[in-house]
């Protein structure tokens, strides 16, 4: 089983159908099982963002497992350590005016 850490850095239409992510995004469709996704991460422009994709992703909530949401600002961001490598593509795309939701 392969788990996979899903970052959303772009526009994208997600939802979840019969226990499977679907991501939508420019006219190319991917679809992820749920039990194989470890971590999944959004971008957010701006605290009202935030509350809507939460509130998105409390009606999508399965009836089991262990579901946990953290919201960084990007000064709280930007005071992460790197201890060993640097930062990914997507990190280094990140503006100061984002916010992570992880």
């Amino acid at each position: 089983m392969a788990w996979h850490n899903l970052l959303v850095t772009e526009a994208a239409h997600l939802s979840v159908r019969n226990s499977q992510l679907l991501c939508r995004q420019d006219n190319q469709d991917l679809t992820i099982p749920l039990e194989d996704i470890a971590s999944y991460s959004r971008l957010c422009n701006g605290l009202d963002n935030v509350d809507k994709h939460l509130k998105r992703l409390e009606m999508e909530l399965p009836p089991e497992g262990s579901i946990r949401t953290l919201v960084l600002t990007d000064k709280q961001f930007s005071r992460m350590r790197l201890w060993v490598g640097g930062p990914t593509v997507h990190e280094k795309k990140v503006n100061a005016q984002q916010l992570i939701l992880l």
